[in-house]
């Protein structure tokens, strides 16, 4: 029994308190209110949205018309593919972007979505970017 709570109580530990943390990032914690802020902000620009985010944030978000025949397309959101469409984005839109994409230069930073909390058991507190979206 000693063996078994010798074991198990750090591995629940770690679960309940740094787990999420380290975790966040490959969930994409935080893209649901980002794409839901930066619609309210775009104020009729497209939002570009980062292929590793997906278009599932914007469609539960956003909730367009299934019937259309572009469900993004009908709520000003596009799912870019790659880092030229990135730098393509016109001036006034929207880019929705993790980590791994590259905003353009001449792009402003509007607001992240982090997390905020130990990484490890014995880490100290850290703030992770998950999301961020930029003007362009």
């Amino acid at each position: 029994m000693a063996c078994v709570l010798l074991v198990s109580v750090p591995y629940y530990l770690d679960y309940a308190q740094a787990y999420p943390n380290r975790a966040g990032p490959a969930f994409e914690a935080g893209g649901l209110d980002a794409v839901a802020r930066a619609h309210e902000l775009a104020q009729g620009h497209p939002i570009l949205v980062s292929r590793y985010l997906g278009p599932e944030d914007a469609l539960v978000v956003l909730k367009p018309d299934p019937t259309s025949g572009d469900p993004l397309g009908s709520v000003g959101v596009q799912v870019v593919a790659s880092p030229s469409e990135i730098a393509a984005a016109q001036p006034g839109d929207l880019l929705v972007l993790t980590p791994q994409d590259t905003p353009p230069s001449d792009s402003t930073l509007l607001f992240q979505e982090v997390t905020k909390g130990p990484t490890s058991l014995t880490g100290a507190v850290e703030q992770t970017v998950v999301v961020s979206v930029y003007r362009r």
